[in-house]
């Protein structure tokens, strides 16, 4: 109960701190998703198909990350935050991911996003990563300033300049030395820089880069300007065919600190196959902050993510709801039970239900809320 007390009196006091310091708005604006992936690296389903994934019983998914690290020409703009270099220095005032941001740094972001996964799926999926290069303070540089893969003009030019982003990385990391690229399943471009996902109520840096799931459907309109033949960006005697793009941090100033870990396993959930579940024209939510690939992926200042929705977890494979026949009472453990079913199905109709599960805070599952 001790360990729990602590992590509940950090998360107290940080809050308190941002609160007293600003009175700014802090708006989770929304990511650029290109759609869901393709690669099925993970096989699911949809609930009430026939090809729906089964629950998963005593097995597990093993995913491998390969991470690389990006830095820019160095230039002196006000429209983005930084440089267009990693923060290498400690700075005390920064609470959530300080700096240096090496590639120590980067290494316990990969654990942290194994750990959330891990947990969520109840072990049914494992995670795994290397960050490059294996330098401490080593990155490959980009040919262009920061601002250049982001104009701030149309969504079509912004695409262009991600997928820009994205080749231009697997370009400098392949002339830097080999890369084992077929051992992995995902690339993940960490870029320095600050996200453009989290901005105040005034945005003094819109030109900083929006955190990406890049798609093959986007990478073929793009890169390879539709033609029939493309079959992804060449990279160490592989075709990439999707990515990540993630900054090095989300924390913009010293009075609003916002983690990385939410955004991180809201875009690897695309990676996944999980929809989107709020408007994407929009940005307007669908879910709320109840589940991971809505605004939930931003709860506690994206330190504590919400867990993926009843239905992700289901699509997923990683629960098997129970259905319940009208009149059934029951009791519904909390999410974070190991034995119990959580997720229970109601039918309203032929094609419609409802999904029922406990959310109680439970940190460690051993049944003690807080």
């Amino acid at each position: 109960m001790k360990s729990k007390a602590v992590m509940l009196l950090i998360l107290l006091t940080w809050t308190a701190h941002s609160a007293n310091a600003q009175t700014r708005k802090v708006y989770f604006t929304k990511p650029k998703i290109t759609g869901v992936s393709e690669q099925q690296l993970v096989p699911n389903g949809y609930f009430e198909s026939e090809n729906a994934r089964p629950e998963q019983t005593g097995k597990t998914d093993t995913l491998r990350i390969l991470a690389l690290r990006v830095s820019f020409k160095p230039d002196t703009i006000s429209e983005t935050t930084g440089n267009g270099t990693f923060q290498l220095v400690k700075n005390d005032s920064i609470i959530i991911d300080p700096p240096p941001h090496n590639r120590a740094y980067f290494q316990a972001q990969l654990v942290s996003l194994a750990h959330y996964y891990r947990s969520v799926s109840k072990g049914k999926l494992i995670l795994t990563g290397d960050v490059y290069p294996y330098g401490q303070n080593d990155s490959y540089r980009l040919p262009h300033e920061m601002a250049y893969y982001n104009p701030n003009t149309t969504e079509a030019e912004l695409d262009q300049r991600l997928s820009e982003l994205l080749k231009d990385a697997l370009t400098a990391a392949g002339a830097a030395g080999p890369i084992p690229a077929n051992n992995y399943d995902v690339i993940l471009i960490f870029h320095a820089g600050v996200g453009q996902d989290v901005s105040l109520d005034f945005d003094p840096s819109p030109r900083d880069i929006p955190s990406a799931f890049l798609n093959f459907d986007h990478l073929k309109k793009t890169i390879g300007k539709n033609d029939a033949n493309f079959q992804g960006i060449p990279f160490e005697g592989i075709n990439v065919k999707e990515a990540l793009i993630l900054p090095e941090t989300e924390v913009q100033s010293t009075d609003v600190q916002i983690g990385l870990l939410g955004t991180m396993a809201l875009m690897m959930g695309h990676q996944l196959g999980l929809p989107s579940l709020y408007d994407v024209k929009t940005g307007r939510s669908g879910i709320g902050k109840w589940g991971l690939m809505d605004q939930g992926s931003g709860n506690y200042s994206g330190l504590i993510p919400a867990q993926p929705c009843a239905w992700s977890k289901v699509f997923m494979g990683w629960e098997k709801p129970v259905e319940l026949p009208p009149g059934t009472r029951v009791r519904v453990a909390a999410s974070r039970a190991v034995s119990a079913p959580y997720i229970y199905k109601i039918p309203i109709n032929s094609h419609e239900y409802f999904l029922i599960e406990n959310r109680i805070h439970d940190f460690n599952g051993d049944g003690m809320a807080i």
